[in-house]
This record gives C-alpha cells, sequence and structure tokens, in this order.
C-alpha cells in the first residue's frame, strides 16, 4: 500500500463507520475539514468540532441560528 491522499482520506472516512445517522454525518464532516479544528503538540493530538442541528420531525421551517462561525450540518430526523 502506498501513503497517498487518497488513502489517508478513505482511511479517515472509515472510522466514521461505527457512527450512524446524526454522528456519521458529524464525523463526515470533520473528516472533511467542516467546522473547527484546535492542536497542540503538547495536547498529542487534533480536536476537531462541527455544529450539528437535527431537524425535528414534521418541522416544515426551522431557522438556524449558528454559535460557531464554521459550517453548519443540517442533519433531518429519520
Amino acid at each position: 500500500m502506498t501513503n497517498t491522499v487518497g488513502n489517508f482520506a478513505a482511511n479517515a472516512m472509515q472510522r466514521c463507520d461505527v457512527f450512524t445517522g446524526e454522528e456519521r454525518a458529524a464525523c463526515a464532516a470533520r473528516v472533511a475539514g467542516m467546522g473547527s479544528a484546535d492542536a497542540s503538540v503538547q495536547g498529542g493530538g487534533v480536536i476537531r468540532q462541527v455544529e450539528t442541528v437535527v431537524v425535528p420531525p414534521g418541522a416544515g421551517t426551522v431557522v438556524i441560528q449558528p454559535q460557531t462561525a464554521n459550517p453548519v450540518v443540517v442533519v433531518p430526523v429519520q
């Protein structure tokens, strides 16, 4: 196996396979680079965060008031 960007992206997306529904959508959004990321050498990793809005069943209109300046993931409840 070669270490190409495609392999890294596929591996990162596979890590979201353990989730379902809104958790999986949020994971995929973080992997795709949406939201915010904070990292430090001392902390030993990257913390990625994405704001998720879950639309209630039967909602005709939803007003979203983001709490962050980064993209928001909207997930309809199934």
